[in-house]
């Protein structure tokens, strides 16, 4: 078993962003299955996984907290115990795949112009489709506490409140 730190590019890394996803493509053949990897991109070590079937299998994911690390060029760079050992430590165990779970309520809400209620539920899915992550914000709040609601584009927390939009907008007039 050899340990990798695999170097994805910006749009894969968008990809693991926007999308619940349970593995990573490869960028090259290098690594073996049952070999470990750490998942680096944009200077951001966001994951850890094995190989299996030509893919990373996620064991960690730390999308929402990256690390800052130094990387190569996009592919593969074959790691020493120690240092694989180093950038291990980097790696929160919160953020196992095993780690425990709790419920969410997500919602998207998109204002729809429509002669009936079928008609507006299928311009919804067109809209959905259309626009997805990158342009529709998705409102999370932890199940039981609603007013712990926050905004998310491309899952990332996104400000929602136009007063606060307003004042952005005022202060760049100065």
């Amino acid at each position: 078993m050899a340990h990798w730190l695999i170097v994805v590019d910006a749009a894969e890394y968008q990809r693991q962003l926007m999308y619940a996803t349970d593995t990573v493509a490869l960028p090259d053949t290098a690594p073996a299955d049952g070999d470990t990897v750490l998942l680096a991109a944009d200077g951001n070590l966001f994951g850890a996984g094995m190989v299996a079937d030509g893919k990373v299998v996620y064991t960690h994911r730390v999308l929402d907290e990256p690390t800052a690390i130094d990387t190569g060029a996009v592919g593969s760079i074959p790691l020493d115990v120690e240092t694989y050992a180093r950038l291990w430590g980097l790696m929160p165990s919160e953020w196992a795949v095993t780690a425990p779970v709790r419920d969410y309520l997500v919602s998207v809400t998109i204002p729809v112009e429509a002669s009936s209620h079928a008609e507006a539920a299928r311009l919804y899915w067109s809209y959905v489709a259309e626009l997805g992550p990158a342009e529709l914000p998705a409102f999370v709040a932890p199940y039981g506490n609603e007013l712990d609601m926050r905004a998310y584009v491309l899952g990332t927390p996104h400000e929602m409140d136009p007063e606060e939009e307003d004042e952005d907008e005022d202060e760049d007039d100065e």
